[in-house]
């Protein structure tokens, strides 16, 4: 997981570990993951987060989109036309 033009300087690797598994079990994270012929070919997750309530959005609960990846061969292509069963 790396935003554009960050450097790799320290492993995230255990910090991640334990983000996805804490947060995945109390559903305040959620993963999708597209696989075509057993590839992963796509990924995108979304953080419910809470923050004070607003009047448009009075429970506060809000969506945060992270993790998103998409095959460099499939950018630009339609994967939408792909069978989602």
């Amino acid at each position: 997981m790396r935003e554009e033009g960050a450097k790799e300087e320290i492993d995230l690797e255990p910090a991640l570990k334990d983000y996805y598994q804490c947060h995945m079990a109390d559903g305040t994270f959620i993963l999708w993951i597209a696989v075509d012929d057993k590839k992963i070919i796509g990924t995108s997750g979304i953080s419910i987060v809470e923050k004070p309530p607003y009047y448009g959005c009075p429970t506060g609960k809000i969506g945060l989109l992270s993790s998103m990846f998409t095959d460099k061969e499939l950018l630009g292509n339609k994967l939408n036309n792909l069978d989602a069963g």
